[in-house]
Parts: C-alpha cells; structure tokens; sequence
C-alpha cells in the first residue's frame, strides 16, 4: 500500500515537474506562464529527490525523466558558477580590486511588509551587519517612527512613506551628491535614486518596487516599470546598483531582458539561489529580492539575513568600488 502511494506520487511529481518545466519556456508568451519561470528551483530539487529514489529502485525509465527535468531547469545551477567561468572575456572587461584591506561597502534591503510592527527585529539586524546604506520597502510612517532610535548613524537620507505597500526609503551613512524620487510610470509608485559619495568614490543606487504579476494588468504594470528603469539607467554612469523587491526572479524573461538593457550584473552570481519570499515557506521559497549592479563593482559577498517578521527576508551585500586598471583576482565568494 506504501509503496503504491510513493510510487504515485513519484509519478505526479515527474508529470507535474516536466509539464511547469516545458511551460516555462514559454514564459514571454503569456502572463501566467512567466510566473512558472519564477519556480524553476523547485523543479530542479525537486528532480534531484525523485531521481534519488528512482534509481534506489532501479526504475530507469523514470529516473530518465528525472534527468530531463534537471535538462530543461539547467539555469537554476548556474547561479552557484563564478561569473568568470561564464564569459570568457569577463577577466578584461570586469577588474576585481587587489586590496584586501579596503573596507567593503555594505548593503542592506529588506520589504519590511507595511502590516509588520516588529521594529526591533530590523534595528537589531542594523546593529549586528552595521550596513553603510539602508534600502527599505513597504515603508509606512509607523515604520519609520518605529526604526528611528535605529538609524541615527545615518545622516543622509530620502523617504517617501505611504500606508499602502510601496512606500519607500534610503538611509546612508555617505553624502549625497545627489537624490530624487523618480516616477517611472502612471501608477503613483515612488521611486527613489541617489548618487553616494563613498570613501572609494561616488555610486548611483536606485530602488524601485514594482507591482506582482498577479494578473494580466499588474503584470503589464510591472514590465513597464522595469523597462523604464532600465531606460532611466542609460543615463546614469557606472558603477551604479539597482536594489529591491523586483517581483521577478533571475530565470524570468522579464529580469533577463532587464539586466540586458541596464547593463546589469546580479549579485548573487557566484553565490547561489538565496531565495527571499515567501519568509514563512522555506521549501517554496524564490529569489524575488535583488541587488544587481554594474561593472567597475566587486561582490565581496550576499547573504540572506534572519526573519524580521515580513514576508520578505533581507539581504545583505557587500561589494567594493573599483578601477578599470585594476589587476584581477579571484571571483567573489559566498558569506560564511
């Protein structure tokens, strides 16, 4: 009787896994399909357990398929590669800083989620990763009156608060050379772009939150504002970084046609999947929080950060600013 229900569903997770998989590729198509793009890590583990027990059982056929699924998910490994062993020509056209004592810049993002009143889950995290620059999202004024005894080493700073869930705000312990709030469509969302003058030189970052694909007018919505944001990068000289909830994933059509028009590089590359939503579903959770940034930038490290009470998990990055004269080292590594 056991048997007979795992070999069941052995079977559905295959015909399940190899159906949303073939869809995928279909994912510029239609609005719905793209979002089975955004799961492609689920399938690929998901294969690699089935294929454990199909061989275990010697069923071959079965285990064929597995191997299939792991085919058409090939994506889904290629975050854990170095960016080097990616595009040849990556060792000229991207330098890596050689001082080992330089001090890393350090980001923070969190979607704080505007219902979440656990404020001191979040200046605690501050305190322990001491970030230079704060990305925040889903920022209400109870937020920000929440976090204040938090952020007093940060100076300098831009917010635009809202009691729905696109309020936003950027807090930096580095002089602005610039800020604005920018926006990039006709749906009231607020942006937000600065340019930082740092101790290694002066970086643009820009944090947008665009709405989820959860229909055809939102997604619509949604690959509009990210299509402006990449427009509104060809104005903006490197090294710059886009931080947010992007509601997208790295295996979209959508994020990839983002990261061509902005000249974008996805932090996590090197490193792996780290997934962020959803918080309270670790076994079904995916990438939809980013940190993307130009070239003359080093990724030092990304990490996802503890539970805050949102919905969303924080990251963490740290990076250096560098020169195209610099002498190449050894691509980026993953936080302990």
């Amino acid at each position: 009787m056991i048997k007979k229900v795992v070999d069941k569903l052995t079977f559905l997770v295959i015909l399940g896994a190899t159906f949303c998989s073939v869809l995928a590729y279909w994912g510029s198509s239609h609005w719905w399909l793209e979002l089975l793009t955004h799961f492609r890590a689920f399938y690929f583990y998901s294969a690699i357990v089935v294929l454990v027990l199909l061989l275990v059982t010697r069923r071959l056929f079965l285990a064929l398929l597995a191997l299939f699924i792991l085919g058409l998910n090939w994506q889904v490994p290629m975050l854990y590669l170095p960016p080097s062993t990616l595009v040849s020509s990556a060792l000229e056209s991207s330098p890596k800083s050689t001082d080992t004592k330089k001090k890393s810049i350090v980001i923070y993002h969190a979607n704080v989620l505007s219902s979440n009143t656990q404020y001191q889950k979040l200046v605690q995290q501050l305190s322990d990763y001491q970030p230079d620059i704060i990305v925040l999202q889903e920022v209400t004024e109870g937020w920000l009156k929440g976090i204040e005894d938090g952020i007093t080493d940060y100076p300098y700073q831009i917010t635009k608060p809202e009691e729905g869930n696109f309020g936003i705000a950027l807090f930096s312990r580095f002089p602005f050379n610039n800020k604005q709030t920018v926006q990039l469509s006709n749906t009231g969302i607020p942006s937000i772009f600065v340019s930082a003058q740092t101790p290694q030189g002066e970086l643009s970052v820009f944090t947008t939150h665009p709405l989820p694909p959860v229909s055809v007018s939102y997604s619509l919505l949604r690959d509009f504002q990210l299509e402006a944001t990449a427009k509104f990068f060809q104005s903006v000289a490197a090294p710059y970084l886009l931080v947010g909830d992007l509601n997208t994933t790295p295996w979209s059509p959508v994020f990839k046609r983002l990261m061509k028009q902005a000249k974008l590089k996805n932090a996590r590359q090197g490193i792996g999947i780290l997934p962020t939503w959803p918080a309270p579903l670790p076994l079904l959770q995916i990438p939809i929080d980013h940190v993307l940034h130009s070239e003359n930038i080093e990724i030092i490290s990304m990490e996802v950060a503890g539970h805050i009470g949102s919905d969303h998990l924080p990251i963490v990055t740290k990076l250096h600013l560098v020169d195209k004269g610099s002498e190449l080292e050894t691509p980026h590594k993953a936080a302990e």
